[in-house]
C-alpha cells in the first residue's frame, strides 16, 4: 500500500491532469462548436442571399399562376353559365334555377384584362390575344384536374398556356434582371411545376460564361441524390400532406460541395399561409393550448354537420314543392340558418377564449378585457326579446368602448397573435377565395395584412359579410362590393353555401392539408456551392488546432508549476474549514496575498463572524418573527362572513416588519380596519408596530367606538414612547355590515380605493392627515378628522401600503399608482383574493424581484394588502 500510495499522483498531479484533460476536451468542443456554427452560418447566409433575389420571382411565378388560374375559374364559370342557358332556353327557372348570365362575366373581363396588363405592359391587351387566352383556358373548364402532380395531358397544358401568359409579364427579361446582382457561377436556382416541369432556371439568365461552370453543369434527373429529393417533397403532396418546412441536404462530390434547399410555392397566401400555422402548431411536439383547441371545436363541427344535413333536407323538401317554395318564405328553413350563424359564433367565442388564455400571463390585463368582452356579447345575446333600445344600446356602447382598446393594443401583430387569427379566420378566407375571384390579386396580402390593423378589420369585414350573405338567404345572385370587397363573384348563394359547409364541417387536421393541397403551385429548387466555403473552414479548423495545441502544452506546465503554491494554501485552509464544523467559531483564516485566495479567506473570516452573529440573533429574530405573524389576522371576524369575500396580503423585507393590517370585531355589526406602515424596516419597526397594535386593541376593548378619538390616543402615546424619527401612517376605519358606512380617519396614509360594481368605476376615497406621532395632539388634532364612505352591494374596497406603489425595478422606476389603477379597474369584478394575487404577481413581474415566495420578500420595502367586497 506504501508503494502504491507513494505512485498515486498528489492533488498538484492531478490538478495538472486535470486541467490537462479539460483543456483538450475544451479545445476540441469548441471547435467542433465554432466549425459546425460557421458551417450552418455560411449555409443560412447564402441560402438568405438567394431568397433576397428569389422572392420577387417567386411572386412573380405566382401572380402568372394566379392569372390562370383565374383564368381557368372565370372559363368554368362561363361553362356553367352557357350550361344553365341551353338547359332553360325555352323556359322560365324557378326559385332553384335562376343562375348568372353572361352579363355577369362580360362585365368583370375588362378587370381580368388588366390583371394581364396590371403594370407590365403599356399597351391595352388586345382583343385576339385575350380570346386565344380564353379558348385555352377553356380547354380546362371541359376537362378538369384529376390527379394533381402528374405530368398528364393537364400538367403540360397548364404549362404551355404559363408560358404564354408569361409574355406578358416579360417575365424572362425581368427574371434576368433579379438575379443579375447574385455570383450564377456558384448559385443555381429553379422554380418547377407540380408535374416537375421546370419554369425557369437561372442558368438561363447567367452569363455565357458562367453557363459553363459546375453548378450549371448539372443535369438533375442524373443526380441520384438531386432526384431522390425532388420525390422526398413531390411524394408527400401527391399524398395529400404538403410540406410546410423546406428541405435541405448537403452534396459532396471529389472536386466541390453543395448545398440543396427544396420548398414548397403556395399561391393564396391568405388561405395558405394561416394553414401553414395551424399544421406547424398542431404537429409541433411543444404542448400548445390550441391542440386542445382543434378537440373542443370537434362538438362545434358536429353540430354543424347536423345542421348542415337539415338545412339541405328543408331545401330539397322545399324545391320539391308544387309550386317551389321559395327558402325566405320559410320559417322552420330561415330558423336553422340562424342556429348555424349562433354555431359559428360559438366558434369564434370558444376561439377568443382561448386566446384569453394565451394572453392571461404575457399580457393580464388585455386577457381581461376580451374576456370582458365575450361577457358582454353573451349578456347581449341572452336579452330577452322585449329588452328595449336603451338597454341593448348601453350594453353596445360598453362593447364599443371595449373594441376600441383592444384595437389600440392590436396594432402589433406578434406570433401569437398570427396563431389565433389562423385558427379563427382560416375557413372564413378559404370560403372567400373559392366565392370570390379578386380583380387585383396580391400575393404580398397577408403580410400587409399582418402591418396593417385597418386592413385587418377591413377583410375581417368583408369575410363576415359573405357568411351572412349566404346564411341570410334572400339574394341568390348579388353580394354588394361594399360590403364583401371588390371582385368577382363565382358562385351563386346555394353553391357558396355548400363550400361554406364543406369548410366547416371539415376537422382541422384535415381540412389544412386540403387547403395547402389546393393552393400548391409548384416548387423551388436552390442550389448552393459551398466549395470555397468547405475550404476556408478546413484551413480555419488547422490554423485553430495548431494554435490551441502550442497554447494548450504551455498552459499545462505553467499549471502544474504553480499548483504546488496553490495547494499548500488550501490545506491551510481546509484545516481552519474543518474547524469550523466542528464548532470552533473563533477560528481565523490567515493569507497576506491580494489574490482570490486572499478574497476567500477574507470571506471566509466574515463568514466566521457573522455566522457568530447570527447564532446570538436567531434566537431572538425567529421568536419576534413568530410573534409577529400571530398579531397578523388569518380572516375576518366570523359574524362578517356572509356579509364579505375578502383578501389580503403581507410579506415583510426582513422576517419582521413595520407593516400592519387588522379586522378588529367590535360589535356584531361593526368591526374596526386598519392598515398601518412604521417607517424604516426591520425589527425596530416591527416593535414599534407592536406597540401600536397593543395600544390600538386596548382602546377598542375599552369601548371607543369613534376613529378620530381612536387616532389622538395612538398619536399621544406614539408621540411619547418613540424616538422623533419613527412615525406610522395609518388608516382605521369603523365598518357597519347592514348598512355598508365606513367612517374612517386618514393619518397620513394612501388613499384608499372603492370599485363601484354597478358602474364598473374605480373612485379614489378621500385621505390625507398626518402621521402618528409625528406631531403632538395640538398640532395632530386640527389636521385630521372624521371622514364617511359607503359600500354598496357588490362594492370593492382596497388598502395597502406604500411597498405596493414605490416598488422599484432594475431601472429604479416606481411600480405606480397608475399600474395599480388599471388592474383594479380590470378586475374589479373578481374575487377579492384573485386581485391581490394578481396585483402581487404584477409587482413581482414589474421589480424581478422575488414576492411570492417563503419567507422574507426580496423588495426594498414591507408589502400589505386587503380587500374586501360587500355581498349584500
Amino acid at each position: 500500500m506504501s508503494i502504491l500510495h507513494k505512485i498515486q499522483p498528489g492533488l498538484r498531479g492531478k490538478l495538472s491532469l486535470f486541467m490537462g484533460v479539460m483543456l483538450f476536451a475544451l479545445i476540441g468542443i469548441i471547435l467542433a462548436i465554432v466549425l459546425r456554427l460557421q458551417r450552418e452560418t455560411l449555409a443560412s447566409v447564402a441560402e438568405q442571399e438567394v431568397s433576397r433575389f428569389l422572392r420577387p420571382v417567386e411572386t412573380l411565378s405566382l401572380d402568372v399562376d394566379t392569372v390562370v388560374e383565374n383564368l381557368i375559374r372565370l372559363e368554368t364559370l362561363r361553362l356553367r353559365i352557357e350550361q344553365h342557358e341551353r338547359d332553360f332556353k325555352n323556359e322560365q327557372p324557378d326559385y332553384y334555377q335562376r343562375y348568372f348570365t353572361e352579363n355577369h362575366i362580360n362585365q368583370a373581363e375588362r378587370e381580368f384584362r388588366r390583371q394581364i396588363k396590371a403594370g407590365y405592359r403599356d399597351e391595352e391587351l388586345s382583343e385576339d390575344k385575350w380570346e386565344v387566352y380564353r379558348s385555352l383556358a377553356r380547354w380546362f373548364a371541359y376537362n378538369p384536374r384529376h390527379t394533381p402532380g402528374a405530368q398528364d395531358t393537364y400538367e403540360i397544358r397548364r404549362h404551355a398556356l404559363e408560358w404564354k401568359i408569361r409574355e406578358e409579364f416579360d417575365y424572362k427579361n425581368r427574371i434576368a434582371i433579379a438575379f443579375q446582382p447574385l455570383d450564377l457561377a456558384r448559385y443555381r436556382s429553379e422554380s418547377i411545376t407540380l408535374g416537375r416541369m421546370i419554369r425557369f432556371d437561372t442558368r438561363d439568365a447567367a452569363p455565357p460564361e458562367k453557363r459553363r461552370s459546375a453548378i450549371n453543369s448539372f443535369v438533375w434527373g442524373q443526380v441520384p441524390e438531386f432526384h431522390g429529393a425532388m420525390d422526398d417533397i413531390h411524394e408527400p403532396f401527391q399524398a395529400g400532406e404538403p410540406m410546410i418546412e423546406p428541405l435541405r441536404l448537403q452534396y459532396e462530390t471529389e472536386q466541390a460541395n453543395y448545398f440543396l434547399v427544396f420548398r414548397t410555392l403556395y399561391r393564396n397566401p391568405p388561405v395558405s399561409e394561416r394553414a401553414r400555422i395551424v399544421k406547424e402548431v398542431l404537429n409541433a411536439d411543444a404542448p400548445s393550448i390550441w391542440k386542445q383547441y382543434a378537440i373542443q371545436e370537434g362538438e362545434i363541427i358536429s353540430r354543424l354537420r347536423g345542421l348542415a344535413e337539415a338545412i339541405r333536407a328543408r331545401r330539397e323538401k322545399l324545391r320539391a314543392e308544387d309550386p317551389p317554395t321559395p327558402i325566405p318564405r320559410d320559417a322552420e328553413i330561415l330558423k336553422l340558418y340562424a342556429e348555424y350563424a349562433t354555431e359559428i359564433q360559438n366558434r369564434r367565442q370558444l376561439v377568443d377564449e382561448f386566446r384569453i388564455q394565451v394572453f392571461e400571463k404575457k399580457d393580464p390585463v388585455f386577457a381581461s378585457k376580451l374576456e370582458d368582452l365575450n361577457a358582454l356579447r353573451d349578456e347581449l345575446q341572452q336579452l330577452p326579446d322585449d329588452a328595449t333600445e336603451e338597454q341593448k344600446s348601453q350594453i353596445l356602447e360598453r362593447i364599443g368602448e371595449l373594441k376600441k382598446v383592444i384595437d389600440e393594443r392590436s396594432v402589433s401583430f406578434t406570433r401569437e397573435d398570427a396563431v389565433a387569427d389562423a385558427f379563427e379566420h382560416m375557413r372564413d378566407a378559404a370560403l372567400y377565395y373559392d366565392v370570390k375571384i379578386p380583380y387585383r390579386p396580391d400575393q404580398n396580402l397577408y403580410q400587409k395584412y399582418g402591418n396593417d390593423p385597418g386592413l385587418r378589420r377591413d377583410l375581417t369585414y368583408y369575410r363576415q359579410n359573405l357568411r351572412e350573405w349566404i346564411l341570410k338567404p334572400y339574394n341568390e345572385l348579388y353580394a354588394n362590393e361594399y360590403r364583401v370587397g371588390w371582385g368577382l363573384l363565382a358562385m351563386t348563394r346555394s353553391e357558396a353555401e355548400e363550400r361554406m359547409f364543406e369548410l366547416d364541417t371539415t376537422p382541422l387536421r384535415e381540412l389544412y392539408d386540403q387547403l395547402l393541397f389546393e393552393n400548391a403551385a409548384g416548387f423551388t429548387r436552390i442550389l448552393m456551392d459551398e466549395t470555397e466555403s468547405r475550404d476556408r473552414l478546413i484551413a480555419n479548423r488547422d490554423r485553430l488546432l495548431d494554435t490551441a495545441l502550442s497554447i494548450g502544452l504551455r498552459i499545462i506546465f505553467l499549471s502544474f508549476l504553480l499548483s504546488g503554491v496553490l495547494v499548500a494554501v488550501i490545506q491551510r485552509i481546509i484545516a481552519g474549514a474543518r474547524r469550523v464544523g466542528q464548532g470552533d467559531l473563533k477560528v481565523r483564516f490567515d493569507y497576506s496575498g491580494r489574490d482570490e485566495l486572499g478574497s476567500l479567506t477574507e470571506s471566509l473570516n466574515s463568514m466566521v463572524h457573522g455566522l457568530r452573529e447570527r447564532e446570538e440573533l436567531r434566537g431572538e429574530l425567529s421568536a419576534a418573527e413568530e410573534i409577529q405573524k400571530r398579531l397578523i389576522p388569518q380572516g375576518i371576524p366570523q359574524s362578517f362572513e356572509e356579509y364579505v369575500s375578502y383578501g389580503m396580503f403581507y410579506k415583510a423585507m426582513h422576517g419582521v416588519g413595520g407593516d400592519y393590517f387588522d379586522f378588529i370585531p367590535i360589535s356584531r355589526d361593526e368591526m374596526a380596519i386598519c392598515v398601518a406602515d412604521v417607517s424604516n424596516h426591520g425589527v425596530g419597526p416591527a416593535l414599534v408596530m407592536t406597540l401600536m397594535r397593543s395600544h390600538l386593541h386596548t382602546i377598542l376593548k375599552r369601548g371607543e367606538k369613534d376613529p378620530y378619538r381612536i387616532a389622538l390616543e395612538l398619536n399621544e402615546r406614539t408621540y411619547a414612547e418613540t424616538p422623533e424619527n419613527i412615525f406610522i401612517t395609518l388608516f382605521l376605519g369603523i365598518y357597519n355590515r347592514k348598512s355598508g358606512e365606513m367612517i374612517y380617519v386618514s393619518a397620513g396614509h394612501n388613499p384608499p380605493y372603492v370599485y363601484r360594481y354597478k358602474s364598473e368605476s374605480l373612485e379614489t376615497v378621500p385621505a390625507g392627515g398626518m402621521p402618528i406621532g409625528a406631531v403632538d395632539n395640538e398640532l395632530f388634532s386640527s389636521i385630521v378628522k372624521n371622514q364617511k364612505a359607503g359600500l354598496a352591494a357588490g362594492d370593492l374596497f382596497f388598502q395597502y401600503t406604500d411597498g405596493v406603489n414605490e416598488a422599484m425595478n432594475a431601472l429604479d422606476h416606481l411600480y405606480g399608482n397608475e399600474r395599480l389603477e388599471k388592474i383594479l379597474l380590470a378586475m374589479g369584478r373578481k374575487k377579492p383574493e384573485a386581485i391581490i394575487q394578481t396585483i402581487a404577481s404584477d409587482v413581482e413581474r414589474f421589480t424581478g424581484k422575488a414576492l411570492l415566495i417563503d419567507g422574507p420578500s426580496e423588495l426594498n420595502d414591507d408589502i400589505a394588502m386587503l380587500a374586501f367586497r360587500r355581498l349584500k
